[in-house]
């Protein structure tokens, strides 16, 4: 070996230089930084990270010199290096996030991470400020002033999005990719949006127009996927308690979110919880008040990240939310119903999910997804003329997998591929009793008896 490397070297004339290999990640999230530019200060060889972050660069001699990696929206980070000919230096640069806002990252519209002004389909995203600043507080209310999407309401409890014209199943919704569409899903407006706790949400975002290649055939109107916020990362162990309290004159309502971060180098979790109670709305002017529109919903949620290793991220995901006692007030107005009630309506979710960049040359990014669901939905309906009360509890589980995978044989070609499966059981049950009710409330606060 040593004669025949000494004919390498008479061959080339010079022995190698300092090569530099390293990878660009993201230092609060973890996830790796593509197209970073990375450069000596000096000497003014640079390179670009691939889309899991890594880069490489290739010098002739030693290397006495400052290497700065910058992105946009980061803050641009030096580090001295010194290295001797033939050796190679392995570096891991964490970017910190600065506040400038040039529409947000998606991963929506091709399933993987890419900034917003590269994406060639329409792309909505509802950020934190939007989620903070709608009255309602609900998670389907962050959608009201996104353009191509409305909002259809039947009471304050529900909300279902309204995507190039289509509504209910047509349009996909998804919580950090995992599907939330059932065989139970009504065509029309519907309240399983607002099942997601708003306050355990960074943004959502909406890809308009069919998606069904990517997402299933769902996805007719668009894509509707509520992204978590992830548990930061810090440098030295660290706590950070949370609190947001709201109040809205116009139904009375209150809400209250208390949470914490615990934050180090490699492990991070975000804990929280949320109680909400709304009551009926008061249009104001001379306009009746919404005779019954309020409710009741507490939430908790629980998000953990581990980085075991450079380009590795593993994370699980905990959700539980109910709500209690959701009229429909669309029936109420109507005089068709004297109780129209959803009661109660539960959603629990836990997803574990790991995610590996650079898992071979052929290989950018690797991610497994392992989902289960738990849902349920009561409903209580008392016709005007009868006395019968009819009371209907649907529960349905899932079970769900995904295995995706991004490859890229050039520069202007990725390859996305995978597999996903989901398992759904249903139960369901219908009852019929007479009701021994007191009269019910009539819209505008009415009392049928002094009619």
């Amino acid at each position: 070996m040593r004669a025949q490397t000494v004919v390498a070297v008479l061959l080339c004339g010079a022995a190698r230089g300092t090569l530099i290999e390293g990878r660009v990640e993201d230092a609060r999230t973890g996830l790796p930084i593509p197209a970073a530019n990375v450069y000596l200060a000096e000497g003014g060889a640079g390179a670009s990270s691939d889309a899991a972050g890594r880069f490489v660069i290739e010098l002739s001699g030693a290397l006495r010199d400052s290497l700065i990696a910058t992105h946009v929206g980061y803050q641009a980070r030096g580090r001295a290096l010194r290295g001797g000919a033939d050796e190679t230096l392995r570096l891991e640069i964490a970017l910190m996030p600065r506040a400038l806002d040039l529409g947000g990252v998606t991963v929506t519209a091709s399933r993987r991470a890419e900034s917003r002004q590269r994406q060639r389909g329409a792309v909505s995203v509802a950020g934190a400020r939007e989620l903070a600043a709608r009255p309602g507080g609900s998670t389907a209310d962050a959608l009201r002033e996104l353009p191509g999407v409305l909002v259809q309401k039947t009471t304050a409890g529900h909300g279902a999005p309204i995507v190039r014209g289509l509504i209910g199943k047509q349009v996909l919704l998804a919580y950090n990719g995992v599907r939330l569409n059932r065989p139970t899903f009504r065509p029309g407006g519907n309240q399983y949006m607002s099942t997601i706790d708003a306050d355990a949400l960074e943004r959502i975002e909406v890809a308009h127009g069919p998606g069904s290649v990517l997402y299933g055939s769902d996805a007719i109107g668009g894509v509707v996927n509520m992204i978590s916020s992830p548990p930061p990362f810090s440098a030295a162990p660290r706590i950070e308690p949370r609190l947001r309290l709201r109040y809205t004159s116009a139904d009375q309502g209150r809400s209250a979110h208390a949470g914490i971060d615990l934050s180090g180098p490699r492990a991070a979790s975000r804990i929280g919880a949320t109680l909400r109670r709304s009551g009926d709305l008061d249009p104001g002017g001379r306009v009746p008040t919404q005779v019954p529109t309020g409710y009741r919903e507490f939430g908790v949620h629980a998000i953990s990240a581990l980085r075991p290793a450079p380009g590795r991220l593993l994370r699980a995901d905990l959700l539980a939310l109910r709500q209690s006692e959701v009229p429909r007030y669309d029936q109420y107005s109507s005089g068709e119903f004297e109780r129209y009630v959803y009661d109660p309506q539960e959603r629990y979710l836990a997803m574990a999910q790991y995610d590996h960049w650079g898992a071979a040359d052929w290989l950018d990014q690797l991610q497994c997804n392992v989902s289960v669901q738990l849902e349920r939905e009561g409903r209580e309906l008392r016709r005007t003329d009868s006395d019968l009360l009819q009371v209907d509890d649907d529960r349905i589980a899932t079970a769900g997998l995904l295995l995706q995978a991004t490859s890229r044989p050039r520069q202007s070609l990725a390859l996305r591929w995978g597999i996903e499966h989901y398992s759904d059981r249903l139960a369901s049950r219908r009852s019929e009793s007479p009701s021994t009710n007191a009269a019910p409330r009539l819209p505008g606060g009415t009392d049928p008896s002094a009619a």
